[in-house]
């Protein structure tokens, strides 16, 4: 590395760094120590560039010898020395091209942190510049690949196209290199384009037009077979994450959602999980749902056996396979549409095969068990539409997932067919779609769309032949400023992952016909973890050109939905409850609700759904009124009512508790009221433009306005009616939490086994609606009070 030392000692050093920092208007850091080397550059920037150089700027550092300047090309993979300056300045002498550019300021103790980069490039004028013809280097059935010359100077280019040579052509895209795939195309269609290059200070013109033909389709798909992963896990983005989904896949496409925390003793599914599945069905959408475990630091606890020793066969997981069959025996189900099961995530990695924080590592053997144990205990329930496929394995891994598969089948021959279809994660990296497998034949790359053709050849090997893969898991990871290696994946611009993950499904996994469907990973992540620069919908909500790329690929194949007629003819089950007797479930009932804190709140999605099981309304209790004296008895009362929209003869209210591992029961209401009226209801407003202050107010207001109407009390339970058993109420003041086990509801001081209490009306009441008055909430140990049930039922 260049040096150029400079001995400067006493006044002079101070006069001459000062001088350098006056120069530029910026003052310097605290000088730095002769035995240390120099601060980190700040503040690079361009200040100019013309046709054939770009002259960098920075702060000044105090205590250098001198600055050594950095560059390398877009897609390049380095960094290289580019020339070295005394001053905070230099002028690179290039002749076209864009480039990135970092400074690290140095002197004798040696070279301090590099500046943060910058992008830039000498500026040509481009006004009377024409673009280059364009021709296809690669035709597909649904896309073509361009090339043309590069034109010095020319930053980027804009992509034009027409049905005709003469007729108006439409801009598509900007690309920053000499070529682009384009796609949604039709087979056997001549398609025109022209390009336009441009830089940032200027734009050329149109240049001639160069045309393609696509060529014909070979494997036509009639059946949708586009999908999405999604990355939702509560009902705030729900809604907005499916209807996403639907507008890019369409109907009939599949939607992959991971459900997780669940171990041998999980015994049903939570309410957002039948929410989830239930909103895929509203849209004629296919939900494949991945059942997961339980997650430590960094890792995930592998299934745990019945006796907590190493499996010796499937029978070792009866138990985790049981609470599999029992929580999917809970899920939705409708005519026409599948349910598809997914058994684990990528068992050939250690992280996610660990019997704790030390001992991590992939078995193939284990998992084969535990896929049998699973797979028979959820096809023992008996429906067709139920398919279960194996946990992916990831490409490569710390198993190779080749080997992983022949392991299995080898050692747990009946795992063979354990499976419906067959699940697979071929991640591509930044390699093209049109390096693959079936096209090379290198039958050992992993870094392609069809990596899983290793696994296909076991599986065949096995004496399994015509399997159906699910792509559960793809994707290119773009990054908008630099691509470039980061982390374990290439990265590669946002316009190319789309161009690529579009190609990949019109021309490539389209024309496999071992391909059932093809879920990448991942929509939208509202939670941060990592994966923003694989999503296809950024953190601000922004639609990336993946999204719109893929959404016009599959408008390409123009798919007619309809029912799959195999299971066209079989009923719903679990949808929204199955209990037609529950006026709560009723097409004209409106729920009305007090809340004391919103954003807990009532959660109206799931408070008469039908399903008793995991949470479905709950509040804080917050207390709203000035005067709280120290009993807390005084805290607002919160109720749920339902209007039936005319009279209805009821005689008696259920209320079901919360259920699950350590829930089972917690927070049930310590006294509960059963009111009812013949009066209208009126609805709570929303908050609007309210303050927090004006809306609490308003909240008291119409809890004293509904609780004015003509309510007539029908039936109350006695404290000792909803004890449930870890609370007990002493000395008249609020209940106590005694154990951190929460197992069961007593009424009249015996257990209640399946802990739904029936409240009773005695003689049968007509009326227009009826309100359940929460008197008493439960203390929840941490300043406050919560009411909490699964289900409301009305009869």
């Amino acid at each position: 590395m260049k040096k150029l030392n400079i001995i400067l000692s006493g006044l002079l050093f101070l006069i001459i760094s000062m001088a350098v920092s006056c120069e530029n208007g910026i003052t310097s850091p605290p000088p730095t120590g002769e035995d240390e080397v120099p601060q980190k550059v700040l503040g690079l920037r361009i200040s100019e560039a013309g046709e054939t150089y770009v002259k960098l700027v920075w702060n000044a550092v105090s205590g250098v010898d001198g600055y050594n300047i950095y560059r390398k090309g877009i897609y390049d993979a380095e960094y290289v020395e580019t020339g070295s300056s005394q001053v905070n300045s230099f002028r690179d002498d290039v002749s076209s091209g864009e480039y990135y550019y970092k400074v690290a300021a140095y002197n004798e103790a040696g070279e301090g942190d590099w500046s943060l980069l910058v992008k830039g490039g000498p500026i040509i004028d481009l006004s009377d510049i024409g673009g280059p013809r364009p021709s296809a280097s690669d035709l597909w059935a649904r896309a073509v690949r361009l090339a043309w010359a590069p034109v010095e100077g020319a930053s980027e280019y804009d992509v034009y196209r027409s049905g005709s040579e003469t007729g108006t052509f439409t801009y598509r895209k900007t690309i920053k290199t000499a070529g682009t795939v384009d796609t949604g195309l039709a087979p056997e269609t001549v398609y025109y384009y022209k390009i336009v290059p441009r830089n940032s200070g200027s734009e050329g013109i149109p240049g001639p037009a160069g045309s393609a033909e696509t060529e014909a389709e070979t494997v036509v798909r009639t059946k949708n077979f586009f999908g999405i992963h999604t990355m939702t896990e509560s009902a705030d983005n729900l809604d907005e994450q499916l209807d996403w989904a639907h507008e890019m896949v369409g109907d009939g496409g599949y939607i992959k959602q991971m459900f997780y925390n669940i171990s041998k003793t999980t015994d049903s599914p939570t309410s957002f999980w039948i929410n989830f599945i239930n909103g895929v069905y509203e849209r004629n959408m296919i939900p494949v749902i991945r059942l997961s475990g339980v997650f430590g630091d960094g890792f995930q606890y592998k299934p745990a056996t019945d006796d907590g020793l190493a499996p010796t066969g499937p029978e070792s997981y009866s138990q985790i396979a049981e609470a599999y069959r029992k929580i999917v025996s809970k899920l939705p189900l409708v005519p026409g549409i599948p349910l598809i099961i997914e058994i684990w995530n990528e068992p050939n990695l250690d992280n996610e095969w660990s019997l704790d924080a030390d001992h991590r590592e992939a078995d193939p053997t284990e998992y084969a068990y535990f896929l049998k144990a699973s797979y028979d205990a959820v096809k023992s329930i008996g429906d067709v539409r139920i398919k279960v496929i194996n946990g992916a394995c990831s490409p490569g891994g710390n198993y190779n997932d080749r080997d992983f598969v022949h392991d299995m089948f080898a050692t747990v021959p009946e795992s063979r067919d354990a499976f419906d279809y067959w699940s697979v994660h071929p991640y591509p990296g930044d390699t093209a779609p049109w390096i693959n497998n079936h096209d090379m034949g290198t039958e050992s790359q992993w870094d392609i769309i069809d990596s899983y053709i290793p696994q296909k050849m076991e599986i065949e090997a096995a004496g399994r032949s015509g399997v159906k893969f699910i792509i559960t898991e793809t994707g290119y990871v773009s990054d908008l400023d630099d691509p470039r290696y980061m982390g374990s994946a290439p990265h590669i611009s946002p316009q190319m992952a789309g161009d690529y993950t579009a190609l990949a499904f019109s021309d490539f996994w389209s024309q496999w016909e071992e391909i059932l469907a093809v879920c990448p990973f991942h929509m939208y992540d509202p939670y941060l973890r990592g994966w923003e620069d694989r999503a296809f919908i950024s953190q601000d909500k922004v639609k990336q050109p993946v999204y719109y790329s893929v959404k016009e690929s599959r408008e390409s194949f123009a798919f007619t939905y309809s029912p799959d007629p195999l299971y066209a003819g079989l009923p719903a089950v679990n949808l929204y409850g199955s209990d037609p007797d529950n006026l709560a479930l009723g097409d004209d009932v409106t729920v009305f609700t007090s809340s004391s804190i919103d954003n807990w709140g009532w959660s109206q999605a799931y408070i008469n759904d039908g399903i008793d099981f995991g949470i479905g309304w709950t509040s804080d209790g917050e207390n709203l009124d000035s005067e709280e004296d120290s009993s807390h008895f005084s805290l607002l009362p919160e109720w749920i009512a339902y209007d039936f929209g005319g009279t209805s003869l009821i005689s008696s209210v259920q209320l079901a508790p919360r259920t699950g591992d350590e829930e089972a029961c917690l927070h049930f209401p310590q006294s509960v009221q059963i009111e009812v009226t013949d009066d209208v209801i009126p609805p709570r407003l929303p908050k609007g433009s309210m303050t927090d202050e004006q809306y609490n107010a308003y909240k008291l207001e119409y809890t004293a306005e509904v609780d004015a109407l003509n309510w007539t009390t029908v039936v109350t339970s006695a404290e000792a009616d909803a004890v449930f058993a870890p609370y007990s109420v002493t000395d008249g003041t609020a209940p106590r939490k005694i154990d951190d086990e929460w197992t069961e509801v007593q009424q009249d001081g015996e257990i209640i086994p399946d802990g739904v209490i029936t409240l009773d009306f005695g003689t049968p009441v007509t009326a227009g609606a009826v309100r359940i008055h929460i008197l008493k909430k439960t203390n929840h140990g941490y300043g406050g009070y919560h009411a909490q049930l699964s289900e409301i039922k009305v009869y």
